[in-house]
């Protein structure tokens, strides 16, 4: 039995998306991360945590699926001057983390892991930036499914 030409086109944009976004999102080098923040956490609160990130994640990652690039058109930002810009995030994220720069306080989320999981961990600026990309590109349907499986392989992960 042999694919159809629409099949294998298909394959080949999911395939891209999925590996773009698992490269982004990263859910195995995510886990140590996870693992730190939830350290002092019994088995119920570290599965519930996990469970948060995700459907925030989720929740945001797919607004971004279906509005995003709506929202570009709005404002009047082009792709390119949107890939110059979340280019430009992600160089001064690198360089806060290469240069070991702290911006606000540790502290301030240890009772919540969802900001630093949902967000800029899972969803940071490089997933939204890659989903807007990804729709632009394929259309809505092809990135979503990318969005959920490499979601399923963080909340894998992280479970």
């Amino acid at each position: 039995m042999s694919m159809t030409p629409e099949w294998s086109v298909w394959g080949a944009a999911f395939l891209q998306s999925f590996v773009t976004l698992l490269v982004i999102m990263d859910p195995f080098g995510g886990l140590p991360i996870f693992l730190t923040l939830t350290k002092n956490f019994d088995l119920p609160r570290t599965r519930h945590s996990a469970n948060r990130a995700i459907r925030v994640s989720f929740i945001l990652l797919v607004i971004v699926v279906f509005v995003g690039t709506g929202v570009l058109d709005f404002f009047g930002i082009s792709l390119f001057s949107f890939q110059v810009g979340g280019g430009l995030i992600l160089l001064l994220l690198g360089l806060l983390y290469v240069l070991d720069i702290q911006v606000g306080s540790a502290n301030d989320y240890k009772s919540d892991i969802i900001i630093p999981m949902a967000t800029p961990l899972i969803a940071g600026p490089g997933a939204i930036t890659a989903v807007i990309l990804l729709v632009s590109q394929f259309g809505f349907w092809i990135p979503l499914a990318a969005t959920l499986v490499n979601l399923f392989l963080f909340w894998f992960a992280m479970y």
